[in-house]
């Protein structure tokens, strides 16, 4: 695994401002790359295509940005949208760190470490799952 993950780390900030400035389908792909250990969900989408089986396509890419600008800028993108492309912009686990960050007031990675302690988080050979 290649993410350092330390009680200070800011991942969930990081995680979207590299996302944000993702303007190409490559640059994507290597962002999800980097990324993949704390956002397989994402991964998935991208790279093994989710629910369709295909890999996203320069089209799927053109929409997710149009959709990704939407909700930036404080719109909503539309149930479809969300439905197809939200494992991206809030992956499973970033989501559940984040929220349990933000109820405590402690960094990111200090949220991540107790729920790895704690048994919430497992490793599963090239990433991180919530264990349900």
């Amino acid at each position: 695994m290649d993410l350092k993950i330390g009680y200070l780390a800011e991942f969930d900030q990081e995680y979207s401002k590299e996302l944000w400035n993702c303007k190409t389908l490559e640059e994507l792909k290597v962002f999800i790359l980097k990324w993949q250990e704390i956002a397989y969900d994402g991964h998935l989408v991208i790279i093994s295509g989710g629910k369709d089986g295909n890999p996203m396509s320069l089209e799927d890419f053109k929409e997710f940005r149009r959709g990704l600008r939407k909700e930036h800028s404080g719109r909503f993108s539309g149930e479809d949208w969300v439905k197809k492309y939200g494992a991206i912009v809030m992956p499973e686990l970033l989501m559940r760190v984040s929220m349990i960050s933000h109820h405590f007031k402690a960094p990111w990675g200090t949220a991540f470490i107790r729920c790895q302690e704690e048994g919430y988080i497992v490793q599963k050979d090239d990433h991180y799952e919530w264990k349900k």
